[in-house]
């Protein structure tokens, strides 16, 4: 296959890749999204410091996220650099890596429970879970989420929508993203007990817009209320929040109440 076939990466773009050859000059690192495809590390793109030992700062099948600096489609060369990619950028890329990976597994035991090759099942998939989905991954976590509805009016054969439901429910697990707050919330006035009712009611009525999100607001001992909010969506969980926050320091302003919130971490099981 010639260089031109090759698939190649784009300059500046992330890759993933693993160390396949160490030499004085620099290293030579197999590109996992491009197979057949190696990139070239000089020493001086390996690290911000300079390098007395290379193989202090790499090692033999080591994965790493390297930045695309050249690419030669002529010849099929290709430069990265390994310092170019802040702490940031390799912690998302290793994500993106992993779910795609994921998705790849997904496709692989679909086609194997059709009885059909992975590269047709992936032409028949892929395309419309992208196009209504953003990525193939999250296509499939939100079809482990709800089930057939989620591929309503999605152009894929019926047989393979049910087996698409069978794997992704059988092989996402689905996070439960969570939040607590405990909210302190009293008043001196002769109505005070009143006036804190209304406001917590005022905030239950918010949260009930909110379809997707579970809650539970309760009394821990006047005058601490605590709030519970848990959801698949991690999103819903924020919004309810912020919306439940903006409600109950209204209230608070408008009712004279004194008020305290407190935090606890977001949690996802």
């Amino acid at each position: 296959m010639s260089a031109q076939q090759i698939n190649l990466p784009q300059k500046n773009e992330l890759v993933v890749a693993s160390i396949s050859k160490i030499m004085g000059h620099g290293v030579y690192a197999k590109l996992l999204e491009y197979p057949g495809v190696e990139g070239y590390c000089h020493i001086s793109e390996i690290a911000p410091t300079w390098i007395r030992n290379i193989r202090n700062h790499v090692r033999l099948d080591q994965q790493v996220v390297a930045k695309v600096m050249r690419v030669n489609k002529n010849t099929g060369q290709v430069d990265i650099s390994i310092k170019r990619v802040s702490s940031s950028q390799r912690k998302e890329k290793i994500r993106e890596y992993k779910l795609m990976m994921s998705a790849k597994a997904i496709i692989r035991l679909i086609a194997e429970k059709l009885g059909r090759n992975y590269e047709e099942i992936d032409q028949i998939v892929r395309p419309p879970l992208e196009e209504n989905y953003y990525s193939l991954y999250a296509g499939f976590e939100v079809v482990a989420t709800d089930g057939i509805e989620a591929l309503e009016g999605i152009d894929i054969p019926e047989d393979i929508k049910k087996v698409i439901v069978e794997v992704a429910t059988t092989s996402i697990k689905i996070s439960i993203a969570e939040q607590e707050i405990v909210i302190g919330l009293r008043s001196f006035a002769p109505d005070g007990l009143f006036r804190v009712k209304e406001a917590l009611l005022d905030t239950e009525q918010v949260l009930k817009e909110f379809k997707d999100v579970e809650y539970e607001l309760t009394t821990i001992g006047a005058p601490k209320y605590r709030l519970y909010l848990a959801s698949k969506y991690y999103e819903e969980v924020e919004d309810a929040k912020h919306a439940a926050l903006k409600t109950i320091e209204q209230k608070a302003e408008e009712l004279g109440l004194d008020l305290k919130v407190t935090e606890k971490p977001t949690d996802k099981k």
